[in-house]
């Protein structure tokens, strides 16, 4: 059995390739995140030298125009370096200070002051909020903001044949503003895919992970509830008078099995390269030593299994196995030890298993689907077949059908 559990495992890892992808994903966006970082430190070096040029324009023509620039372009500087770092406040930062320099820009007219390289950070302040910020609404007030403001952008007025400004009027104006927006609403929008494709992948890897769990939880519980189940129904053997030397010797095979399939999970977990390895052999075959030790641990088992047991996919071999020895488990939990079962497995294309159990003395326990039969359920589901599970405490019914067939699922 523990080859199974290795061949399983790598089969699962094969399977949760996108997990592997997506913890990769993770793994790129945090450098991704580290880049962004240098790259608004190298903006902010580039930033640097033009605020240089207009302190040194401010100096060399002294005005109060070029010396609010002078002082706006360095106040750019902090906000440059934030910039997808701390995307909330520097998006307000630049919003704050693009509306300053316009209000400058505006109050100096007639004259002349050029189209500013500061412009391009309108489009950074949408792609910011757009791209990193989950408060979404932020983003729409900056887009908003940002629209508003190319009415009064130094690009709305152009020069006459003598150089004298003018406000563009009629389609003209129309095509400035129509391409200030479409620049600014594509930004937006590339922004905003980016974030939801992050979402997208984050959400997935979550799920995986959880997946994950489940899938480990649900083998665990397969492996132990078979074993601790047997190794109660032969203490209790032992204890009332049953032959005790055989008792121990069945209580010592069942924890011996269980810990080597355990150690066998365990050990496919942490490395899975030499799970690859390892490959199972026919393990429907192992059924009759299953049924067996359910028959040792006091049930009556009528088995009809199959006499030559075709090539069976890893997946469907111990689907098979855990079906079997949970139904068998539940017989011994809740109908109890001289229960009566017809068990039977069919293998053609695809395999069936159906388990009816009767009990002569009930024990009382609680018969509603548990963990172990949800398992089994998600087990089967996951790769394209059906199982069912009902009865009361004295009739129960186990069927699972299971398609040989696992490429598309």
């Amino acid at each position: 059995m523990p080859n199974l559990i290795f061949s399983y495992i790598s089969h699962l890892r094969k399977r949760r390739a996108p997990q592997k992808d997506l913890a990769r994903t993770t793994h790129h966006t945090t450098t991704i995140a580290t880049m962004a970082r240098l790259g608004d430190k190298i903006l902010t070096a580039t930033a640097t030298i033009i605020t240089a040029g207009y302190l040194f324009f401010a100096t060399q023509t002294p005005s109060a125009h070029n010396t609010a620039h002078a002082a706006i372009s360095i106040l750019f500087l902090p906000f440059i370096w934030h910039w997808r770092s701390r995307p909330k406040l520097s998006s307000a930062g630049f919003v704050t200070l693009l509306g300053a320099w316009a209000a400058v820009w505006c109050h100096a007219l007639p004259e002349n002051m050029g189209i500013t390289p500061w412009a391009v950070l309108a489009p950074m302040a949408v792609y910011a909020p757009a791209r990193y910020l989950p408060q979404r609404n932020w983003g729409r007030i900056i887009l908003l903001l940002t629209l508003a403001g190319s009415f009064v952008s130094p690009a709305m007025w152009r020069l006459d044949s003598h150089l004298l400004l003018h406000y563009r009027e009629g389609m003209e104006l129309v095509l400035a503003i129509g391409f200030h927006w479409a620049l600014l609403g594509c930004v937006y929008a590339v922004g905003a895919r980016y974030f939801l494709a992050d979402q997208a992948r984050e959400t997935a890897y979550q799920s995986a992970r959880e997946e994950e769990k489940l899938l480990i939880a649900r083998e665990l519980h397969d492996v132990l509830a078979h074993s601790l189940t047997l190794i109660k129904v032969q203490a209790q053997a032992g204890l009332y008078g049953g032959d005790q030397r055989e008792a121990l010797e069945e209580i010592l095979n069942a924890a011996a099995t269980s810990l080597e399939e355990v150690r066998g999970i365990v050990q496919a977990l942490r490395d899975p390269t030499q799970s690859g390895a390892m490959q199972p052999l026919c393990q429907l075959a192992d059924l009759a030593e299953i049924i067996a030790s359910f028959e040792r641990a006091g049930l009556n088992i009528s088995a009809h299994l199959p006499q030559h047991c075709p090539p069976v996919p890893t997946l469907v071999q111990l689907a098979g196995v855990r079906i079997v020895s949970e139904a068998l488990t539940n017989v011994v939990k809740h109908q109890g030890v001289g229960s009566t079962v017809q068990l039977s497995v069919q293998v053609d294309e695809q395999l069936q298993i159906t388990v009816d159990s009767q009990a002569t003395a009930p024990t009382g326990a609680s018969t509603s689907p548990g963990s172990g039969l949800l398992g089994l359920n998600e087990r089967a589901t996951a790769l394209g077949g059906r199982f069912s599970a009902q009865g009361t405490a004295s009739d129960f019914h186990v069927c699972a059908t299971i398609p040989m067939h696992q490429e598309d699922h």
